[in-house]
């Protein structure tokens, strides 16, 4: 029945023609639709930008902040789809206000956790904060990302929230054929710092993003 309804909107097993999906023709009503398509373009060509030489140029060279964003929407994408289902509530780049009890709180920088792990039933919470930089320096963790995440933890205390007096944080940095998993516990907030293996297989990946948040 599922596949009857759908025929007959359109959608059917043919890949349609590129002149029909082409950016150029929505129009007022279906332009939300257009990063879908775009997405599902790239998907149907297995397009992938890398540094070779092709026919297909980006409208711009990638910085390392651009790779970062990257992975921080991959990470926080696949988490928001996974991660429900097991009852966890998912919240991504969630800015919070520093628990200022006097003075001007106005001249303080808002804080964004890349990703906030809420299960209510676990009674857990796991702050994430992706990184895209060897997590490692000298065999020690970057002092100003541990200040970042120590602050996340710290600030978010609240006696009316029960979650958040052992909430743990994750900072999660992509690796190329490496490993790194560390944990401490700092005034009773656990923290592990962990990698992902981009060069793994993708069930590898998979695997590994739900045992950093363990």
């Amino acid at each position: 029945t599922l596949a009857t309804t759908l025929a007959r909107m359109g959608v059917g097993a043919q890949p349609p023609r590129w002149s029909e999906i082409s950016v150029g023709s929505f129009g007022r009503l279906d332009v939300g639709d257009r990063q879908m398509m775009a997405a599902a373009r790239l998907a149907f060509d297995l397009a992938l930008p890398n540094e070779s030489d092709g026919a297909n140029y980006l409208s711009k060279p990638y910085t390392e902040q651009d790779w970062w964003l990257l992975f921080e929407s991959a990470v926080a994408g696949f988490y928001r789809f996974v991660l429900p289902s097991r009852g966890w509530y998912v919240r991504p780049q969630s800015y919070r206000k520093w628990p200022v009890s006097a003075g001007n709180a106005g001249v303080l920088p808002w804080m964004r956790p890349d990703i906030i792990l809420d299960n209510q039933s676990a009674n857990r919470r796991v702050v994430v904060d992706t990184k895209f930089k060897h997590i490692l320096h000298d065999g020690k963790v970057n002092s100003g990302d541990l200040y970042q995440i120590y602050a996340y933890l710290r600030s978010q205390e609240d006696d009316g929230d029960p979650l958040s007096g052992d909430a743990a944080g994750v900072l999660l940095h992509p690796v190329i054929n490496d490993r790194v998993d560390e944990s401490v516990v700092i005034q009773g907030h656990g923290i592990r710092f962990a990698t992902v293996d981009l060069a793994a297989p993708a069930t590898e990946i998979r695997k590994q993003l739900l045992q950093v948040i363990e």
